[in-house]
């Protein structure tokens, strides 16, 4: 977060020095904003509802108040350490108890950013019975605390993945349940490699994973995908399901046999998934006809080993006509859209123009991140032209309009 000049300088502190500051020095050099005012902290020792509850309302209401925002966090950041871990008192009712530990996981959720505050966090989310996990009246303001802790620091996906293997299954929902809302890269990929470590948390994990909403510019690596493949022969119904979800949300190629092989399966929800999925991967319209589906998946392995390999020979020809053609018609070919854009990403710098701009629109249709490499490549290419069609082209592959810019102009796909 920036300050504003009427703030205090926030030299780094550690924690250790964070807990020697008292209340009385925290609350006479902070800002002064008359639009709110706090109640002093009596004790280091003690949180309570009515020290931190106005607090934590401005953070949430003060949106449109910036000023009132930066003052509450700004207080919030000064209550002392010793105070967040002894907010569970024991000599007070269940509702203060739970006031307390949803305040104090909230105040980690807009301060929070190392290991320990996660850990932290988990704590004050336990119920009164450690072996019950996660009270459920906190669970939701546990997940948006840590969902924010992991937006404002990246590097703390693979501290909470080390984290979940820990904890009680209530609290391995809830931070797989975190992880998988900021629909992101590292979401993914922190999700996909926990796959098949606990097989407790599988159906969850996979859960998370094929239902992002939105096509964010992921790529998986091939093991990753594979684990993913494996459970589309699991012999639980709901992993069945949910991984025919995840591949199809990922459209992976090598799904396509298995997934015409669950439209038969004995649950209609997994027949379903699976139906859709096959839609997503191939561009298809077919109706849950399996030998529909299955007739079309040998023809086109029957065309790649006949017709292919003499299309791919026309690339390397020096007329310009046959190579189009080659090209356009390789370009229709879904199923092997992955090996394909590797026979066509060298097209994409053609002398030709004519010829790149063809290899562009097919790298285009076929949208295998494959191509994301070359086309990052060509953003530096002294010809504008071809500077516009590989940020087009990467612009579809990825789902990004505005993809963010790196250091080097460069985006950082």
């Amino acid at each position: 977060m920036r300050w504003s000049g009427s703030a205090p300088s926030r030299p780094r502190r550690s924690r250790d020095s964070r807990a020697t500051r008292t209340a009385a020095e925290a609350q006479a050099s902070a800002p002064s904003h008359p639009a709110v005012s706090f109640p002093a902290v009596s004790s280091p020792a003690v949180l309570s509802p009515a020290v931190a509850g106005r607090r934590v309302d401005v953070l949430k209401t003060g949106a449109d108040r910036p000023q009132a925002r930066e003052t509450a966090l700004w207080m919030l950041e000064r209550i002392p350490t010793t105070a967040l871990e002894s907010i569970q008192p024991k000599d007070v009712t269940p509702e203060e108890r739970l006031a307390t530990q949803a305040i104090g996981i909230a105040v980690l959720g807009e301060i929070g950013a190392t290991p320990d505050d996660v850990r932290l966090a988990i704590d004050l989310s336990k119920a009164k019975n450690p072996d019950e996990g996660i009270n459920s009246q906190v669970s939701p303001v546990f997940e948006g605390a840590i969902e924010r802790m992991l937006r404002r620091r990246p590097s703390l996906y693979s501290d909470v993945g080390l984290v979940i293997a820990k904890t009680t299954p209530t609290i391995q929902a809830s931070l797989i349940a975190a992880i998988g809302a900021t629909c992101c890269r590292d979401a993914s990929q922190c999700l996909a490699r926990l796959l098949g470590r606990w097989p407790a948390i599988d159906r969850l994990l996979i859960q998370q994973i094929g239902r992002r909403s939105g096509k964010a510019p992921i790529v998986l690596s091939p093991t990753d995908v594979a684990a993913l493949r494996h459970f589309l022969e699991s012999r639980e119904t709901t992993l069945r399901r949910e991984a025919a979800l995840a591949v199809g949300r990922f459209e992976d190629p090598e799904a396509v046999g298995a997934l015409i092989d669950l439209l038969g399966d004995p649950d209609r929800g997994v027949q379903e998934n699976a139906h859709w999925a096959l839609r997503q991967i191939t561009g298809l319209r077919f109706h849950l006809d399996p030998k529909r589906w299955r007739g079309w998946h040998d023809q086109e392995r029957a065309w790649w080993t006949t017709a292919a390999p003499g299309l791919i020979e026309m690339l390397d020809s020096e007329n310009p006509v046959p190579t189009a053609g080659a090209i356009r018609e390789l370009s229709l070919r879904r199923l092997f859209r992955n090996e394909v854009t590797d026979k066509l990403v060298p097209l994409l710098a053609a002398r030709n123009r004519k010829v790149s701009k063809i290899a562009f629109a097919a790298v285009e249709n076929l949208e295998s991140e494959r191509a994301i490499p070359a086309l990052i490549d060509l953003l530096g290419d002294s010809d504008g032209s071809v500077q516009a069609d590989a940020l087009h082209a990467l612009c579809r592959i990825t789902g990004e309009s505005h993809p963010p810019r790196a250091p080097t102009g460069k985006p950082s796909w």
